[in-house]
């Protein structure tokens, strides 16, 4: 039982006595992982150029000789392992922070001082695992030290490394430090210098504008007054234009010293806007282009297109962003015409991916329109075609006839076309063919199975 009690007593000693092991290099730690890298990469050289040296001297035995062939490529093999290029001065590159100028974009948004506080915060925790490396290393170096290990002197020049480094770090957390100081005292200089000069050039710009309204209120009630509406339209024009001329060039004299940012941020702004805004600029581009074409007025009508399909009406209205159409036929096909009576409203971005038809330019805005009307067999042609030659004729209307049998072989159908304004297409339409029945009610050989 002693005995026991003994063996008992002396395990408990000697684990009471016996320290946990800590590893000194944590790889965890960024910067004894890159240094314990460094030291190994370095380590590793020497040992190859001692082992090239000795491999060199040919007076060696041939066993001597294979064993150093052996190590000489087990270090070679193993000085993949490390990175060649590592060191404290590739952890701290990421950290040296150069300051452009301020622009606008960058004031509103605080850009720069959140890249700032963002570094600094991220080196703040990089410089804490430095100084938990450094207190590491010292206290293995006492450790050492009280030992009198044979390591000692290679533990003292690793704490020596990190002592001398320590200065690096430290100026790299004070350059971050003044360049944040120094982009809040720039962005003072923004706001007294640069921003009040924006903000006074859009107050000036929104007084413009609202006295370029003011203008055209006057001539649009002079015009009104004066019982010729129309002279607006051309008033409207040239005001508009003097008015985006004069802005042109007061932003060019307000930023004549600052002319190549100006074009530089409203080159960005374009491109941010064209890719965000697409179809909003090509409206806008497209308005400006009928603005100075005059390819479709007020009062025109046109016939647009859209998959296999066609509207036709008459234009309302022309904005900056879209065209007011009033529908007043939808060709399906010649020969299908149904009024519809609907407002269609077409982007001015149409223009540049579309066609369109305008009939107000063609010929005095004449166009063909056409009546087909069905016949039984029996009927007599030649007369139908005396009356009809003799109705057209004494309207004074171009137009011409074809005779085809219908799809079933039933009867005879008659397509009649003939030039018309297109203003008067529905009204003349409308005349002919109650002509034409009135005329042909008058005789009993011509039968009239349908019409369109």
């Amino acid at each position: 039982m002693k005995i026991i009690l003994a063996l008992v007593l002396l395990i408990v000693s000697i684990f009471a006595q016996e320290e946990p092991k800590q590893e000194l290099w944590d790889v965890r730690n960024i910067w004894m992982k890159v240094y314990l890298n460094n030291k190994n990469y370095n380590t590793i050289i020497n040992n190859i150029t001692v082992t090239e040296r000795k491999l060199a001297n040919k007076n060696n035995p041939l066993s001597v000789l294979e064993d150093l062939q052996q190590k000489l490529n087990l270090y070679k093999s193993k000085l993949s392992f490390y990175k060649k290029d590592s060191n404290f001065d590739v952890i701290l590159r990421p950290y040296k922070y150069t300051l452009g100028d301020i622009t606008i974009y960058d004031f509103l948004f605080k850009e720069s001082l959140n890249d700032v506080e963002k570094l600094l915060y991220k080196f703040s925790r990089l410089k804490k695992d430095f100084y938990l490396a450094k207190a590491k290393l010292n206290d293995h170096y006492l450790q050492e030290k009280k030992k009198k290990s044979k390591t000692l002197q290679s533990t003292k020049e690793d704490l020596e490394y990190f002592i001398e480094y320590s200065d690096n770090v430290e100026k790299v957390h004070h350059d971050l430090i003044d360049t944040k100081e120094e982009v809040v005292t720039k962005y003072q200089e923004y706001k007294v210098e640069v921003f009040t000069q924006h903000l006074m050039t859009l107050a000036i710009l929104f007084m413009l504008y609202l006295l370029y309204r003011f203008i055209c209120a006057i001539v649009n009630y002079l015009s009104f007054r004066s019982k010729e509406p129309e002279n607006y339209k051309s008033y409207r024009k040239i005001l508009s234009t003097l008015f985006v001329s004069f802005m042109m060039i007061f932003l060019a004299i307000r930023y004549i010293d600052d002319l190549a940012y100006m074009l530089t941020f409203l080159g960005v702004v374009a491109a941010a806007l064209t890719l965000a805004a697409r179809e909003i600029i090509m409206s806008i581009a497209g308005g400006i282009y009928l603005f100075f074409s005059h390819m479709i007025r007020v009062g025109d009508r046109i016939m647009v297109q859209y998959g296999n399909r066609h509207t036709i009406g008459d234009v309302v209205d022309v904005t900056m962003f879209q065209i007011k159409l009033h529908e007043v036929e939808d060709y399906n096909s010649i020969k299908d015409v149904k009024s519809l009576g609907r407002t269609v409203y077409i982007p001015n971005s149409y223009l540049f991916t579309n066609v369109f038809y305008n009939y107000s330019l063609k010929n005095h805005g004449l166009i063909k329109d056409l009546i087909e009307l069905e016949f039984k067999p029996e009927s007599d042609f030649d007369k139908i075609e005396k009356i009809i030659h003799s109705i057209l004729d004494d309207m004074g209307m171009d137009h011409g006839i074809t005779f085809t049998l219908n799809a079933l072989k039933t009867g005879i159908i008659a397509q009649i076309s003939y030039q018309t304004n297109y203003k008067e297409a529905s009204k003349n339409r409308g005349k002919i063919t109650i002509r034409l029945y009135k005329e042909f009610s008058n005789y009993d050989d011509i039968e009239i199975k349908q019409a369109k």
